[in-house]
């Protein structure tokens, strides 16, 4: 069985919030923030992706999160804002995945996202 086939899509639980942060921290540490500013990487690592703002965010009724993970830890996490009036997708606030190239970006935008942004 490869990996993704191990992984289970789920909606995120206010108790996920350090390990979701974790992920997007480390993965912003490693692909994003190279080419910021001192003031946009901390910005960006710790204020967007602290584990209280994604407390925030999940204790939140315009934000949806899902994240896919392994039995041993969190793989991916994709975030999206609700329209407050519509509840429709009114953009994509994370999408954050550990190990790129195994299809777990793939598999959480389609089996997580495509139904979602249909409706």
């Amino acid at each position: 069985a490869s990996m993704t086939d191990v992984c289970v899509i789920r909606s995120a639980l206010v108790r996920d919030a350090a390990a979701i942060s974790a992920l997007c921290r480390r993965v912003a540490e490693a692909c994003i923030v190279q080419d910021f500013t001192d003031a946009g990487r901390k910005h960006l690592i710790e204020t967007v992706l602290g584990q209280s703002a994604i407390e925030e965010e999940l204790e939140s009724d315009d934000v949806e999160m899902l994240v896919i993970e392994s039995a041993v830890n969190f793989r991916g996490v994709l975030a999206r804002r609700l329209d407050p009036l519509t509840g429709t997708l009114s953009h994509i606030r994370h999408f954050y995945v550990d190990n790129v190239g195994q299809g777990l970006g793939r598999r959480l935008w389609q089996g997580g996202m495509f139904a979602r942004l249909m409706s």
